[in-house]
């Protein structure tokens, strides 16, 4: 599948499907400031999260001529956000998990959030380990073990610099376009029972 992030949707006959991708993590690791580069495709300093914002961002799959309209929720890290959660992550195609390189702790405390993705197929998963611009080689390779312990995909990046952002946003890319791939196979295969 031909897909690729657009920054300035052009008005077009194409149709249109939606997704929902949750991003999850500590609070500080970076999961604003990630969302509005693959939105804006440059860095944008954002402030922390407070519960929850919601961000749009678009992929054309050129080979079909449709629109993937993503809806990114962006949760906010700390603790007391925590007991409403996992209604907000209930429907999500996909979960992007979000640590901080440079807090070696955020590594550590990725167990609790595990749990609340359990609805989200791992296939689905991707943990990002940001800012490796001021990273540790410790954290980078415990973030490749516990990807490898949860048979997860995973990148290590840095928002504010952009490096190695390509590497996200393709694997970004290709969850979300299988994401859908499987849905509209389901949707099809439930349409077709219904005429039975």
């Amino acid at each position: 599948m031909d897909s690729k992030p657009v920054r300035n949707m052009p008005s077009s006959r194409r149709s249109v499907q939606y997704v929902k991708v949750v991003f999850v993590g500590p609070g500080g690791a970076g999961k604003s400031t990630i969302a509005r580069r693959l939105i804006t495709g440059g860095f944008v300093n954002t402030d922390m999260t407070v519960g929850m914002d919601v961000e749009s961002w678009s992929l054309l799959d050129t080979s079909k001529n449709v629109t993937l309209g993503v809806s990114i929720s962006d949760l906010g890290g700390q603790n007391q956000f925590r007991f409403f959660q996992p209604g907000l992550i209930r429907g999500a195609k996909a979960a992007v998990l979000v640590v901080d390189l440079e807090r070696f702790d955020t590594v550590i405390s990725l167990d609790e959030w595990l749990a609340m993705l359990e609805s989200i197929p791992r296939n689905r998963w991707i943990l990002v380990g940001n800012k490796v611009d001021r990273a540790t080689e410790c954290a980078c390779e415990e973030v490749a073990k516990k990807a490898e312990d949860l048979t997860i995909r995973y990148v290590i990046i840095s928002a504010k610099e952009g490096t190695n952002f390509e590497a996200l946003e393709a694997e970004l890319t290709s969850i979300i376009t299988s994401a859908t791939l499987e849905q509209r196979h389901a949707q099809v295969e439930a349409a077709s029972k219904q005429c039975e």
